[in-house]
């Protein structure tokens, strides 16, 4: 009798996400799937942004571009010249040549043969007998490549091996690091330019640089951009479902009529209908006519806000019309109007009554962000789409996405029950 009450539906399905978790991580395609759906972050840069700026200085203008690296109130510190770095196989090296911390390594022809794993559009990965998986340029074995069988597909099983012959090089740069298997030499130095904030006149551009921890204002692919879309979306939908609400419970006839016509004509619509409408219609709107800005991270967020404050409003109405009437009335003896007393007191019952729905919608959404996919915003699925297509391989790519939406609205979940259980009424 024990074990029958327990939460065995909880037990299987965390034992199913372990399960699943654990095979995502030990797995090397499904850990590429997890790391290109997710935007690759790191946990902290000195990439902060791409900036473009006409500076002046001595009387002479000029334009710096680059990496914003480190700022402070005085000045900023861009990179105008990234570094390059290049990793040899110890193997490989013919000779080498050390002055200071310079070196000149030349490197001897090598065959590499093994399992056609993957390919993208510049890279061959090669699965050698060991199980490590290689990354060789195309460019530089493009007369040396042999499939067996003659044209075969890449095949993360083992059906089609390829053998390749890497040419013979000599690299120069500084020493950066001396492993057992390996030299990794930067061949190119960064350059750094310290420019004054009052000597930059114009500001030509800034866009984002890596993603990262310290940096999450340019995480803006992937799940950083689902979560995006789904706090700033439903924020937007909160208040309008409330408005709408409002106005369907008015004993004004023409904000009644209004708020019940968008509520039912919305509702009837598919929202994959009003996004591509936002997003090909509406938006270009009021970019050409009002001209208002509309990138196309703010049409989907108008897009699924709009459907969903149409949801909301039916739920908020039902919220407030459960209240007792006695409460408004005696809210109006006490000398309140009416938007104090919605304010004060019937509103805060209400909220208490629709909270597990409004959570539910919280996590439709989530799951509804999905939805952009079809007009090319570069969330989870669009990119668990493009990895598809690149590797021929969209089981990993899409068993990657649904574990991390599962796990998402599983936390939302918890989150909402434990916000239910605190503010619920004494019984």
């Amino acid at each position: 009798m024990r074990g029958a009450l327990l939460p065995w539906w909880l037990i299987i399905l965390l034992i199913g996400l372990v399960i699943a978790l654990y095979g995502i991580v030990t797995t090397p395609i499904y850990h590429e799937a997890l790391i290109y759906v997710t935007g690759d972050p790191a946990v902290s840069t000195t990439d902060f942004e791409k900036v473009n700026y006409e500076v002046t200085i001595a009387g002479k203008t000029q334009a710096v571009g680059g990496t914003l690296t480190a700022q402070d109130a005085q000045s900023i510190t861009v990179r105008t010249v990234d570094p390059q770095t290049s990793t040899i196989d110890k193997a490989r090296v013919s000779d080498i040549q050390h002055n200071g911390d310079q070196v000149v390594v030349t490197t001897a022809p090598q065959t590499i043969a093994g399992i056609f794993y993957t390919q993208t559009a510049t890279q061959y990965r090669i699965q050698l007998a060991d199980g490590q998986i290689i990354s060789v340029t195309k460019l530089d074995v493009r007369a040396t490549q042999k499939l067996t069988p003659d044209n075969c597909q890449p095949d993360t099983q083992g059906s089609c091996q390829i053998s390749v012959t890497v040419p013979s090089s000599t690299i120069s740069g500084k020493l950066l690091a001396d492993t057992v298997t390996s030299y990794t030499i930067q061949t190119v130095d960064p350059v750094f330019v310290i420019i004054q904030r009052a000597a930059i006149t114009t500001i030509i551009s800034e866009k984002s640089a890596k993603c990262a921890l310290n940096n999450l204002g340019s995480c803006q692919e992937g799940i950083f951009l689902t979560l995006f879309l789904t706090l700033t979306s439903y924020a937007l939908a909160l208040v309008i479902g409330l408005v709408i609400a409002l106005m369907r419970i008015s004993s004004q006839p023409v904000l009644k009529n209004f708020a019940i016509l968008y509520v039912e004509v919305v509702r009837g619509i598919p929202i994959l209908v009003i996004l591509l409408l936002f997003y090909f219609a509406i938006g270009p709107w009021i970019r050409d006519n009002l001209n208002v800005p509309m990138p196309e991270v703010l049409r989907a967020i108008l897009g699924l806000s709009f459907a969903y404050g149409a949801f909301l409003a039916e739920i908020f109405r039902a919220g407030i019309q459960s209240i007792s009437r006695g409460q408004m009335e005696a809210a109006r003896s006490l000398g309140m109007n009416y938007f104090q007393a919605m304010r004060h007191i019937v509103l805060p019952q209400a909220i208490r009554v629709v909270l597990p729905p409004i959570g539910n919608d919280f996590i439709a959404m989530l799951k509804d962000t999905s939805l952009v996919a079809a007009i090319s915003l570069s969330e989870m699925t669009l990119r668990a789409e493009l990895l598809a297509a690149k590797t021929s391989r969209p089981f990993q790519a899409f068993i990657t996405i649904a574990v991390l939406y599962l796990i998402m609205t599983l936390i939302l979940s918890f989150i909402v029950r434990v916000i239910e259980n605190r503010v619920r009424l004494p019984a």
